[in-house]
């Protein structure tokens, strides 16, 4: 037990360097975006495609997430919705942007809608926002490959002011093969910490009245449902 809760803390701190890499990643690439075509596109998008949606309420959710199978995506969820728009950026610094934006803008307006938070920094990105299945804002990254069925795809280069980006690109790509080193460290250790988890599980299998399991779940359905 000891081993297995150790293993998972190296885990986490492996997620927490990746994601100081990745702050350092995003104060490089701010000079290099021109933010102010990021804001108008942005400003567009929600005038023609959500300015009219159901109002309700915003839920929190995890799309995806890191495991020992490495990092899982609910592609299904994404698929439910009529229309898919996706923006491809690399490196998600133009998303984080746009994202926080459609989002300020829903929760002034009371938009409905379902903040997919980022699995490596929840406070304060958003990866994708659903709409009551009606549209899905998808961020194709590094860890969420591009879609087949989308609507339509929006390309993060084009808020790009080139010269600027070319003077950092090898930094920016050096940082960047780090993160992803990290992450793969980190789903090592998952897959470790699973390892130690089955070991576990055996000794509590072994030692199991289910009967009993079933006659405490019978109880609580009894007390609910009467």
């Amino acid at each position: 037990t000891k081993e297995n809760s150790l293993t998972h803390k190296k885990s986490i701190r492996f997620l927490k360097a990746a994601s100081v890499v990745n702050e350092e990643i995003y104060d490089i690439l701010e000079p290099v975006y021109d933010i102010d075509k990021i804001k108008r596109f942005t400003k567009r998008f929600i005038n023609t495609e959500i300015i009219n949606l159901q109002k309700g309420e915003c839920r929190k959710v995890f799309l995806s997430a890191v495991t020992p199978l490495g990092i899982v995506v609910q592609y299904d969820t994404i698929f439910l919705c009529k229309n898919i728009f996706t923006i491809n950026d690399k490196f998600g610094y133009a998303t984080k942007i746009i994202m926080n934006d459609i989002n300020n803008y829903s929760e002034i307006n009371n938009i409905n809608r379902i903040n997919c938070l980022c699995p490596f920094n929840p406070e304060s990105k958003i990866d994708h926002i659903i709409f009551n299945n009606n549209l899905a804002v998808f961020t194709a990254d590094t860890y969420h490959p591009m879609i087949k069925k989308c609507n339509k795809t929006v390309h993060s280069e084009r808020f790009l002011i080139k010269d600027e980006y070319n003077k950092v690109k090898n930094r920016v790509n050096f940082l960047n093969k780090t993160k992803l080193e990290l992450i793969s460290e980190s789903i090592r250790c998952l897959e470790e910490a699973k390892a130690l988890h089955d070991i576990l599980e055996s000794y509590y299998i072994a030692a199991m009245d289910f009967s009993k399991v079933s006659e405490i779940t019978d109880n609580i359905i009894k007390e609910i449902f009467g």
